[in-house]
C-alpha cells in the first residue's frame, strides 16, 4: 500500500492540479466533473498538494490521522450533528456515513448527483445545513 501511495503522490505532482480529479477520483465521474472547475481543482490541490509535496512524510501523516481513534468520543457530542452527504460519493459510502450518524444520533441530508467533492464543489449545500441548524 505504501508503494502505491508514494507512486500516486509522484504522479499527482508530475501531472499537476489540472489532473487532480482524474487521478484522485478515478471512476467517480461526478467528482471528476466537479474537479474540471478550476476553482474546485485549485482548492483540492491546495489541501492535497501539501501532503503530496511532503513525500513519504505526507503519506505517514495521513495514515496516522486515519489510524487515530478520534471516533471513540463521538457519542459524547451534545450538539446537533448533520451529515450533508453526496449520494454519488464513491470514497465515503452512504452505509458508512449512516453508521456514523447512528453512532452520534446525527441526521443525514443526502444530496443527489453530488460526490465526495461536495465541500468544494457545492458549498451552498453544507452552508445551508449550517444556517438551518443555528439556534
Amino acid at each position: 500500500a505504501m508503494g502505491y501511495a508514494l507512486g500516486y503522490g509522484a504522479g499527482l505532482l508530475e501531472r499537476g492540479p489540472d489532473t487532480f480529479g482524474d487521478i484522485v477520483f478515478a471512476g467517480a465521474e461526478v467528482d471528476i466533473s466537479a474537479c474540471r472547475d478550476p476553482g474546485v481543482s485549485e482548492q483540492f490541490w491546495r489541501g492535497h498538494g501539501w501532503h503530496t509535496v511532503q513525500g513519504p512524510d505526507g503519506f505517514f501523516y495521513d495514515a496516522a490521522l486515519a489510524g487515530t481513534a478520534w471516533h471513540d468520543n463521538l457519542s459524547d457530542l451534545s450538539v446537533p450533528v448533520v451529515f450533508v452527504h453526496g449520494e454519488a460519493d464513491a470514497s465515503a459510502p452512504l452505509g458508512a456515513v449512516r453508521a456514523l450518524a447512528d453512532r452520534v444520533g446525527g441526521e443525514i441530508r443526502p444530496s443527489p448527483r453530488v460526490g465526495h467533492a461536495l465541500l468544494h464543489a457545492h458549498p451552498d449545500l453544507w452552508l445551508n445545513a449550517l444556517e438551518n441548524e443555528r439556534i
